[in-house]
């Protein structure tokens, strides 16, 4: 037993430095090393098993990567891999070696650490090689949507049981119903497929095993399926696993799963049967302090190359919608819903007045906000930069509008400054005047080459209709959508940090930019969040509507509107 005498000193060893800080890391990673450490000491219910430890991690080298830049290679665990393993593996009951402690597992760490191999191969492993294993097992994994499961977990999962000499012939990909089954002779023992949201085969299932990738990314709209595979957890030594990076604190079902873990690491909860293994930089830690990067990412040196978080931490800083990203794909540490997208600093970066030629081409953008409410247009100029001719200037030129009976009360800040300096105007009645913002929409026309004026048609469709049809003013539907604003939104941030947008210090455009906070859909992309702000923020959200406009100005495509001088997505 040399390998296994081998493991623990390797293992232990891990310990021992993660405890003095030989091996920097992160709070949560010490506080789940010294959970383990602890009931070592209180063997009672439970005990540690080298022999299951060993047999987990040795499944992991027989494994060959199909593809990718280690293809070819075999799957070489690292120390912190092997100690998470050990550790999830090892701990049995007492009573009863063959069942193992724990029936629930969160862990998580940053991007590009081998989070997904590392699912995929644990998916394989509880599918053909569990100790004990278990007779006609299902195994599934779980994403957002069944092509991701299948994308990250699943298919690795083959090519890794069909790179195993010893498992090959018995091993069938039946990829036309997204099935690997384990056969012996005639018989299927095993079978592990993948689920999504939109899976039909949720109810009924009874699974030894699933593997959860990407919790972080799921919404309301998969809580049945997550409620289902966990309430489908049924035989005795049945193992649930999440596998994530961190998320947002809106995040409906990642954010619960989270404080939970943080919860039984702290002896806050106690829980035996739950284990939890989080790489994470702490909170007090400097984003961009390079000796505290190891503690979320446990392969800095191997798989994580520190060149590439140097040039991506670098990006970040100057960005917030980056900066977001940055602390939760690869500090895994969770990020605020609720911060400030522009930082007054930055926004103070423009406030040069930009020299606007007369009939000088730009581009519009016109948020309608509620019918009582403001309303605002902005104009985006490409300009030339007289310090670099690959890299235009954009000036930024902004109107808004709001009725005297609004249920706002005018008198106060900052509507009297942003009144008298003509940046908002007052209308009479109780509703947005339609006719004020198409009358400044076509004298703006008058004045200069107007190419195009983007708008959301579910609340401004009388004016894109009468700009379209009464003026041939060319305008864009532009849906409101994470999708749709994430490159203006990120582009507007990145012009801003460069020095490359001129909006002349509008009081207006500052006071709507300190406003916004970011939304961040599942994939991570951005826009301005018009239910988390505390005040109105139409002038930006024109201005990016604008910039769209100008930056990623498509060719006309055919739509029902064609022939009104409508572009749709």
């Amino acid at each position: 037993m040399e390998c296994l005498a081998e493991l623990e000193r390797e293992v232990e060893g891990y310990c021992d430095d993660v405890l003095t800080g030989t091996v920097i890391a992160g709070k949560l990673e010490v506080l789940a090393i010294k959970r383990h450490r602890k009931d070592l000491k209180n063997l009672d219910s439970f005990m540690f098993s080298w022999p299951h430890a060993y047999m987990a991690c040795s499944w992991f080298p027989s494994l060959t990567f199909p593809r990718g830049v280690s293809a070819g290679e075999l799957f070489e665990l690292q120390p912190s891999q092997k100690t998470l393993l050990a550790l999830l593996f090892g701990w049995r009951h007492a009573d009863n070696p063959h069942r193992r402690r724990f029936s629930k597992a969160y862990i998580s760490m940053a991007r590009g650490n081998g989070k997904s191999p590392l699912a995929a191969g644990l998916g394989a492993m509880l599918f053909s090689h569990d100790s004990p294993y278990q007779p006609g097992a299902e195994v599934v994994s779980v994403a957002t949507t069944r092509k991701q499961s299948m994308e990250y977990v699943w298919i690795p999962a083959g090519e890794f049981l069909k790179s195993v000499s010893s498992l090959r012939d018995n091993i069938q990909i039946r990829r036309g119903v997204s099935e690997i089954e384990y056969r012996r002779g005639d018989q299927t023992v095993s079978k592990f497929y993948p689920l999504g949201s939109e899976s039909n085969n949720l109810d009924g299932g009874s699974y030894h095993a699933a593997i959860v990738d990407e919790v972080h990314a799921m919404r309301e709209m998969h809580r049945e399926l997550i409620e289902k595979v966990e309430t489908a957890m049924k035989g005795e030594n049945s193992l649930l696993i999440y596998i994530t990076t961190a998320g947002a604190d809106s995040s409906v079902l990642w954010k619960p799963e989270y404080d939970y873990a943080k919860k039984v690491l702290r002896g806050i909860v106690d829980h035996p049967g739950y284990f939890t293994y989080i790489f994470a930089m702490d909170k007090e830690d400097d984003p961009y302090d390079e000796t505290a990067w190891q503690k979320s990412n446990p392969l800095l040196g191997t798989a994580v190359s520190i060149d590439r978080l140097r040039e991506m931490a670098t990006s970040s800083r100057h960005n917030p919608a980056k900066r977001n990203q940055w602390e939760r794909y690869y500090c895994n540490r969770p990020v605020s819903s609720r911060e400030k997208l522009i930082v007054p600093e930055l926004w103070a970066r423009g406030n040069e007045e930009p020299e606007i030629p007369a009939g000088a081409a730009c581009f519009g953008g016109l948020d309608k906000g509620w019918r009582d409410d403001l309303a605002a247009i902005a104009w985006v100029f490409p300009l030339e930069n007289p310090d670099d001719d690959e890299t235009p200037l954009y000036g930024v030129k902004v109107r808004a509008w709001i009725p005297s009976e609004t249920k706002r009360d005018l008198t106060k800040p900052p509507f009297p400054e942003l009144i008298r300096s003509g940046e908002l105007v007052v209308t009479d009645g109780d509703v947005t005047d339609h006719r004020a913002i198409v009358k400044y929409a076509v004298d703006w026309a008058k004045r200069f080459d107007v190419r195009s004026i983007a708008a959301d048609p579910s609340n401004a469709r009388s004016e894109l209709t009468e700009l379209v049809d009464t003026h041939g003013i060319p305008v864009f539907e532009f849906r409101q959508s994470c999708d749709k604003y994430n490159e203006p939104t990120n582009a507007l941030l990145d012009l801003l940090a460069e020095g490359r947008i001129r909006h002349g210090g509008s009081k207006l455009l500052a006071w709507a930019a300190d406003n916004v906070v970011p939304k961040f859909n599942a994939a991570g992309n951005i826009m301005p969040d018009k239910q988390k702000c505390a005040e109105k923020i139409d002038p930006i959200v024109a201005t990016i509507m604008a910039l769209s406009e100008s930056l990623f100005e498509p060719a006309p495509e055919k739509s029902v509107y064609e022939n009104r001088g409508v572009r749709s997505l």
